[in-house]
């Protein structure tokens, strides 16, 4: 049988989408996340499958979006997989496309061009959102009077942030977020990766994809940094604002401190670790500091002005910082213009008398 012009384009469009499929799935392999490999190969072959027995491509497009945010989503470690599934995106919306052409459908055509441009653009909207937002965890008023409850997961609070800090439940720890990955500092000094499983009653996390980059060098304390960091967010009309910042350097020094578990309610945060707290100091260390600002309005809902903690470049020593001796940093600051804050639904929230958190203990927690 001889194909006409048509019959070649249409086999040969189709042929390019199959191509595009067969690179998604690739690119999903590149993925360091082994939950979603599985779960993504079977989704794409059931679209396939859904599509050569001549249904929509619906199924095929969102898990393609799907990926690109999980690629995304990898902490821009891997460009090359992001930029693999954006043009099967694209290149599968343009066979699509042309599939309605050849078949004479124009209004089909018109009408899946304006549907998916307003979905592509309903997802960079979106992401613009999530790169303007701070992400938080319950509120440090209620951390401070003893809310140590898990709120959500450490699973479910990566898929709001890539740098920040917290505590675990039952205030288990010191927790440092960097680089998409969750570290729990314990009493000792010593570092080990959170699981997903474990709970969060208090943490700020958020997205650095649009940050300022500048060094620092010279000798630093927590005092002069702070104030040097204030005269930068100044500089950009920030003192209003949140920011996420982390600044990779070497250190003379580095007095921290982390808690082991208390398990209590309605015990204030203070007396818990007047109990669990334990100091320790790095020397000669290099690693980063990862902290966030909150402004002087903000104070209840968070610690006022920066709070940071610290982890090694080997990822295995870090905890609470309350002095510094810093000789050189590299930094990255991103200023945050929206909040997002997740309130416990556990009913016992509610027995907690929020304004009467003292400022005076907060603070004097935070200080070390």
């Amino acid at each position: 049988m001889i194909l006409n012009n048509t019959s070649f384009l249409f086999i040969l469009t189709n042929c390019v989408a199959v191509v595009n499929l067969l690179l998604v799935i690739y690119s999903s392999l590149l993925i360091k996340k082994h939950d979603y490999i599985v779960v993504r190969i079977i989704s794409m072959t059931l679209s396939l499958v859904v599509y050569a027995l001549g249904f929509c491509w619906s199924s095929v497009i969102i898990n393609m979006f799907t990926i690109l945010r999980d690629t995304y989503n990898d902490h821009v470690k891997k460009p090359k997989t992001a930029i693999i599934a954006l043009f099967c995106i694209f290149g599968t919306l343009l066979t699509i496309l042309v599939n309605h052409i050849i078949a004479g459908n124009y209004s089909s055509a018109t009408l899946f061009s304006m549907k998916y441009i307003r979905i592509i653009f309903l997802k960079i909207t979106w992401r613009k959102i999530m790169d303007e937002r701070m992400f938080q965890v319950s509120t440090l008023q209620s951390l401070a009077l003893g809310y140590t409850r898990a709120v959500m997961t450490v699973g479910e609070l990566m898929q709001h942030g890539e740098t920040g800090l917290g505590t675990f439940e039952d205030v288990n720890g010191e927790m440092i977020v960097i680089d998409g990955k969750c570290y729990r500092a314990m009493d000792d000094g010593r570092v080990t990766e959170a699981g997903d499983e474990r709970g969060v009653p208090f943490a700020s996390v958020a997205y650095m994809d649009n940050c300022r980059k500048f060094e620092l060098s010279g000798d630093y304390t927590m005092e002069s940094l702070k104030a040097e960091l204030n005269n930068r967010i100044e500089e950009d009309f920030g003192l209003n604002n949140m920011h996420v910042i982390q600044i990779h350097g070497t250190f003379e020094k580095i007095y921290a401190r982390s808690e082991l578990s208390y398990r209590a309610h309605h015990v204030t945060l203070k007396d818990m670790l007047d109990i669990t707290q334990t100091s320790f100091e790095f020397s000669n260390i290099r690693g980063s500091l990862v902290g966030v600002y909150y402004p002087d309005y903000m104070d209840g809902i968070n610690a006022a002005g920066w709070h940071l903690h610290f982890v090694n470049d080997e990822r295995n020593k870090g905890g609470h910082v309350y002095e510094i001796k810093m000789t050189s940093g590299k930094v990255r600051l991103a200023k945050k213009t929206r909040i997002d804050i997740q309130l416990p639904k556990d009913p016992a929230f509610d027995t907690y008398s929020l304004k009467s958190a003292s400022k005076d203990e907060i603070k004097k927690v935070e200080q070390g």
